[in-house]
């Protein structure tokens, strides 16, 4: 069981990376290119700060996915407490607008999500959570 959790914590690793840093929109229609545009629109919160919160909560999920792999319980609290941020901060971001293969990823994260979430707390994962010295 901890190696399909290590697994699956590496594929998370390596789906955010490609959903941060692959510009998924080049290859769209001009229209659609236009349509991205509008994303963000009538956020509760500037710009700047919606990027800026976004590449924290990006890394902040890199730092939990790395400390979990290594069994370090402090990073399945973070993990757990981003999963239930993500929904709220997502109010204050505008309207959202993506493209089909971004959308894909956010789709296959989100199910990963939950899917890390449950292996760490009812599989014998936890176990190994709460025998770890680290702690």
């Amino acid at each position: 069981m901890l190696k399909l959790y290590r697994g699956m914590l590496i594929a998370m690793l390596v789906l955010h990376g490609l959903w941060v840093f692959v510009p998924w929109f080049s290859w769209l229609f001009p229209d659609a290119i236009d349509a991205i545009y509008w994303s963000g629109y009538g956020a509760r919160m500037g710009y700047g700060v919606m990027v800026i919160s976004m590449l924290i909560s990006v890394g902040l999920y890199f730092l939990a996915y790395i400390g979990m792999i290594f069994l370090f319980r402090p990073a399945r609290t973070l993990h757990v407490l981003l999963v239930l941020a993500t929904p709220v901060l997502s109010l204050a971001y505008g309207v959202g607008v993506f493209s089909p293969v971004e959308v894909m990823f956010l789709n296959l994260l989100g199910l990963c999500d939950g899917f890390v979430v449950a292996l760490g707390f009812f599989t014998s994962v936890n176990e190994r959570f709460i025998s770890n010295p680290s702690r």
